[in-house]
């Protein structure tokens, strides 16, 4: 209901010519096999949706479900431009950045805040749902996190490093660019030379 309000999707095209100006993306760092899991089901999942299959989750994912964030069925995001990621960077040669266009946002409703959502209040972290909102009241909630997303990157050069984003369901792949990153040494990059 949210995403297709009149008054969100007005907003929102505000803040997505902002993005274009800037040449701004929506970063997500995640493990290769995000990946094959991409080619295999059409989309980045949520870390919820990956422990409903008996999929295995990391620890930061465990914390955020035990804070009710996993709740949301959410994928972690950051935003910065094509060849950074300013909160989520690569640590790892068996991690790999995925590119996401903002437009998934028009879709999908999501929260943002400076630094973790998880240790954040509701007030830190504009768009954080809960079940006992009225459709008013999540409107509201959903437009301060518009209002904050277009704050936030008024500037490309103050962008705060920490910003999170988290995309409520998951990141259908017509949203993920074909273009990845990953560390040298990847086993991706010896794949793709032989």
């Amino acid at each position: 209901w949210i995403v297709q309000h009149q008054e969100y999707q007005e907003a929102l095209a505000s803040v997505m010519r902002l993005m274009t100006k800037h040449e701004l993306t929506l970063n997500h760092v995640n493990g290769i096999d995000a990946l094959e899991k991409l080619e295999e089901t059409g989309s980045l999942s949520a870390p919820v949706m990956e422990c409903m299959l008996a999929s295995t989750a990391n620890d930061l994912d465990k914390s955020d479900m035990c804070k009710g964030l996993g709740y949301y069925h959410f994928s972690r995001i950051s935003c910065g431009r094509l060849n950074n990621g300013p909160n989520f960077n690569l640590s790892s040669e068996e991690e790999v950045m995925f590119f996401i266009d903002p437009q998934v946002l028009f879709s999908h409703h999501f929260l943002i805040c400076k630094g973790n959502a998880a240790n954040l209040t509701a007030k830190q972290s504009p768009g954080k749902l809960h079940s006992m909102m009225s459709k008013q009241d999540a409107l509201k909630e959903a437009l301060r996190a518009v209002e904050k997303l277009q704050t936030m990157i008024r500037s490309p050069r103050t962008i705060p490093w920490n910003n999170e984003i988290a995309v409520f369901g998951g990141v259908e792949s017509r949203f993920v660019y074909r273009q990845i990153a990953t560390l040298r040494g990847s086993s991706l990059l010896s794949e793709k030379s032989q």
